[in-house]
């Protein structure tokens, strides 16, 4: 079994706790992260090593797009997942040029079990 990290990035606690279940009922040996805004996201993952990493579109201050490219170059060994409630094809196109996984909102069980397994 390995023991994995994942960083989960959403100004909603409801859905970091959503995300953080399934994850636990997967994943149960996984250290799970929360960051609500992407400040916080920078500062605990600084020093960090993370493996997974899951980033809402739409945050307070910096979106998950940006704040996607700053983390890939602190972390470019982890798999980064954008979560959107909606998203154009320019944002889509943003995300697949960086090589993110793109998973629309609402997030279920079903989206997460086959993102992490």
């Amino acid at each position: 079994m390995t023991n994995n990290t994942m960083l989960i990035v959403d100004d909603s606690k409801l859905t970091r706790a959503i995300l953080s279940r399934f994850i636990q009922e997967h994943q149960p040996s996984w250290c799970i992260l929360e960051a609500e805004d992407s400040g916080q996201a920078l500062e605990v993952a600084n020093g960090k090593q993370i493996e997974w990493i899951t980033v809402d579109y739409n945050m307070p201050g910096m979106n998950g797009i940006s704040l996607a490219k700053l983390l890939i170059k602190s972390h470019p060994e982890a798999k980064i997942t954008l979560l959107t409630g909606s998203i154009d094809s320019s944002t889509y196109d943003k995300a697949k040029a960086l090589k993110l996984n793109v998973i629309e909102k609402p997030v279920t069980e079903q989206k997460i079990k086959a993102l992490i397994t």
